[in-house]
């Protein structure tokens, strides 16, 4: 019980620290005549990346169960990992001014 806790503590304050970063990014990429918009961008686009997963996780468990389900998630989300990572470790640096 106690890993479940210790991983959804440190998951959600890699999330929370991941979406702070792409707001700071985001913010300080866009004109400032369009900044509210591509806010608002960034909102529907990590809240539908944070529904889908659990939506197709409900619908999953009507057919394989929660047990099956869950695996799937861990599964897709291993393989997510793994090509963010390859993608993240491959490509150039840019050099910062």
């Amino acid at each position: 019980m106690s890993l479940v806790v210790l991983s959804a503590l440190v998951g959600g304050v890699g999330q929370g620290l991941a979406f702070r970063g792409a707001l700071s990014e985001v913010a300080g990429a866009s004109p400032g005549h369009q900044r509210a918009a591509v806010i608002s961008t960034l909102f529907v686009v990590a809240y539908t990346g944070i529904s889908v997963p659990v939506i197709g996780v409900g619908l999953l468990t009507s057919p394989i169960g929660l047990e099956g389900a869950g695996l799937v998630f861990i599964a897709c989300m291993a393989v997510l990992v793994s090509v963010a990572g390859v993608y993240l470790l491959r490509r150039p640096v840019p050099a910062r001014v």
